[in-house]
C-alpha cells in the first residue's frame, strides 16, 4: 500500500510548502514535515507538520517538497501521480 511505502521510505524531517488552500495554514507557507500520520480515502496520505511550536495535520497532496534533489521529492511526485 502507498501509505506503508511512504511511511517506510520518506526521510524525516523535511521542508515542504503549502500549494493548496488550507483553513489553518497560508498558501506558500513553509512547514516542517515530521511524520506520516494516517490515510483517509478522501484526502489521501496525511502528514504531521510543524510551524514553530504549532502542529498541523496536512494532506500530502496539498504540499510541494522544496528540495527537488532529495529522495523525498521523487517519492512524493510518484504519490501525486498515483493519487491525482
Amino acid at each position: 500500500m502507498v501509505y506503508n511505502r511512504l511511511k517506510d521510505e520518506l526521510v524525516f524531517p523535511f521542508v515542504a510548502k503549502v500549494v493548496d488552500v488550507n483553513d489553518n495554514i497560508l498558501h506558500g507557507q513553509k512547514l516542517v514535515i515530521t511524520q506520516v500520520d494516517n490515510y483517509v480515502d478522501m484526502y489521501g496520505v496525511l502528514m504531521e507538520a510543524k510551524v514553530g511550536r504549532r502542529k498541523y495535520i496536512v494532506a500530502l497532496c496539498e504540499l510541494d517538497i522544496t528540495d527537488t534533489k532529495s529522495k523525498n521529492y521523487k517519492l512524493v511526485e510518484e504519490y501525486l501521480e498515483w493519487f491525482g
